[in-house]
């Protein structure tokens, strides 16, 4: 896969009830691991975490912060990134458990959503070796160089994850659903995601990341091609797919995704994209689940 792929986007919402953890006297972890429930207050720990975000991991014009309280940890997690203007994600802060591991991080175009399992699907950007927690709830530099482009309007997936299959757990939060806006700006949106075991097992979803984004705002994106057609047509019990394309340059294929909500967005085909002029009809999406 070449990494300079763009994705088109065409795209579901799954919801589900978030569980208030102070209520609980016990919270227990993905990993298995119990923790004491009066331990975390979620205003406690942003307020002091506040202080505590600088300097900054990587050098970078910008950062987006979700939070530090985490009610729950794993291995890893995958979350989606969407650019409402053209950025380059540079580096990570996270949320870690105490100790010492490696870290590795990975990347694809579009959303995780139905890639979480399928490791082929995922490029790895980087490993960290012996990377030390700063400890639970309190912002941890992940030395990696991250360097993805998400142009405007464009989806990417990140997998952060410890290589280790016991220790040092990624800390993270219960959420509401996959694909919820979890913390945003002018530039960028971060959205709720998945827990995952090491390495592309078990998912456990919804869950949020505690952390740091930092990136740069860049000029326009150059996609890879020039599109001069897009097309919609209802046939019967289905929709034709049409686009026309007068160049492509390092194009390896197109990713079509839908939504109920111009938000949330689901991938339901793959075609290669050829270095050539492109026409193509395909039939994606019954009538009843539009």
């Amino acid at each position: 896969m070449k990494t300079t792929t763009k994705s088109f986007a065409l795209s579901f919402l799954l919801f589900a009830n978030i569980t208030n953890a102070q209520e609980q006297k016990v919270i227990t972890l993905d990993d298995g691991s119990q923790i004491d429930a009066t331990t975390y207050s979620f205003m406690n720990e942003v307020e002091k975490n506040n202080q505590l975000m600088s300097p900054m991991a990587c050098a970078s014009g910008s950062n987006l912060v979700t939070f530090y309280a985490t009610n729950n940890a794993q291995r890893g997690h995958m979350f989606d990134i969407f650019a409402n203007n053209c950025v380059t994600i540079n580096c990570f802060e996270m949320n870690f458990s105490a100790g010492t591991s490696n870290v590795e991080i990975y990347t694809k175009t579009g959303t995780h959503v139905g890639f979480t399992n399928n490791a082929a699907a995922w490029t790895l950007i980087g490993t960290a070796l012996n990377v030390a927690s700063a400890g639970v709830n309190v912002p941890t530099s992940i030395p990696i160089n991250v360097n993805q482009i998400i142009a405007t309007g464009a989806i990417r997936a990140f997998y952060i994850t410890r290589t280790t299959l016991s220790g040092p757990t990624v800390a993270y939060t219960n959420g509401t659903a996959v694909g919820n806006t979890l913390a945003s700006d002018a530039n960028i949106i971060l959205r709720e995601g998945t827990g995952k075991e090491y390495p592309f097992s078990t998912n456990f979803t919804p869950r949020q990341f505690n952390g740091r984004v930092f990136y740069t705002v860049n000029p326009p994106c150059v996609l890879p091609i020039e599109l001069t057609a897009f097309n919609l047509k209802k046939n019967r019990n289905s929709v034709d797919l049409t686009w026309n394309t007068a160049t492509e340059k390092n194009n390896d294929y197109f990713t079509i995704e839908r939504s109920a909500d111009a938000e949330h967005f689901e991938t339901i085909g793959q075609l290669q994209g050829p270095e050539t002029v492109i026409q193509t009809k395909i039939i994606l999406i019954p009538t009843n689940n539009l």
